[in-house]
């Protein structure tokens, strides 16, 4: 099958990043504690495991051994959390994404004056993790259900979860707008984010298969499938042994995109079946 890997895929910045600053920690201490999935990519989680990165032990905090760091994830956390660390007695190391943490300290100063619409994922952490640094007035609202305009904002500021679908955050907002004409959305997806989607949309129509590389728990991943099964057959797999040759007979040219958490080995084993076939 002809087969073309768009460019616009493998890693973004902060999830190298995050990658960077748990061997970093690896290095000098020989183990340390994910306190959470440092990123939506199970293959990379165990390699981490293996290298020594943990999961740290939530439910019973004190089997935790302190002479270990925590790291934090790339999704950002709850504003309370390291300090609460800190306070137990472990050091620190935040390897959350440079554009999550600048949308953070973004609601955490626009609270002080407005209410705050974060759109994004329910039960989603780097939604949670924003929600938490705006003082009580924000409301989360996952433009992936059918939700309802919050009643009585004020002066409302409209801040969106990196990895969201353009199209879901377009439709939000102009209902926010309309029931608040002087809502403003202060920040839409990251850059890797939209430059994936945009990929996506101006793919050729002649290509009558897209594949998505991504773990089913990345929203960003979820959300380049949703895209692009919406103009040819589209499937969403980890790697290129979750492909099943057969079930793709009849198809002539595929496109392959990996989402932010997805390594170019992955992305090129998808590419190595696809052209087998």
């Amino acid at each position: 099958m002809e087969t073309l890997k768009l460019a616009a895929g493998g890693f973004c910045a902060g999830v190298r990043l995050a990658i960077a600053r748990a061997r970093s920690a690896l290095s000098s201490r020989g183990r340390a504690y994910a306190y959470s999935p440092l990123v939506h990519n199970e293959e990379v989680a165990a390699r981490l495991e293996k290298e020594g990165l943990i999961p740290f032990d939530r439910e019973n905090p004190s089997a935790n051994d302190p002479s270990f760091p925590v790291v934090l994830s790339a999704h950002g956390h709850p504003s309370s959390l390291e300090a609460s660390l800190r306070d137990a007695g472990f050091e620190v190391i935040d390897a959350t994404c440079p554009f999550v943490k600048a949308n953070e300290e973004a609601i955490a100063a626009s609270s002080r004056n407005h209410d705050i619409v974060y759109l994004g994922q329910e039960g989603h952490e780097e939604a949670m993790a924003a929600v938490s640094f705006a003082r009580g007035r924000a409301t989360l609202v996952d433009p992936s259900r059918p939700f309802l305009v919050p009643a009585g904002l004020k002066d409302p500021l409209i801040f969106v979860q990196t990895t969201l679908s353009g199209t879901d955050i377009k439709k939000a907002a102009a209902a926010i707008k309309e029931a608040y004409p002087e809502a403003r959305l202060c920040r839409g997806p990251c850059r890797a984010t939209e430059e994936r989607q945009a990929a996506v949309e101006g793919l050729d129509s002649s290509f009558d298969l897209l594949v998505v590389v991504g773990s089913p728990t990345s929203a960003n991943a979820r959300a380049l499938f949703r895209l692009a099964s919406k103009k040819r057959d589209a499937l969403l797999v980890r790697s290129g042994k979750e492909i099943d040759p057969s079930a793709l007979r009849g198809k002539k040219k595929a496109a392959v995109i990996g989402a932010a958490s997805t390594d170019e080995a992955e992305i090129d084993s998808v590419v190595e079946v696809l052209q087998a076939i």
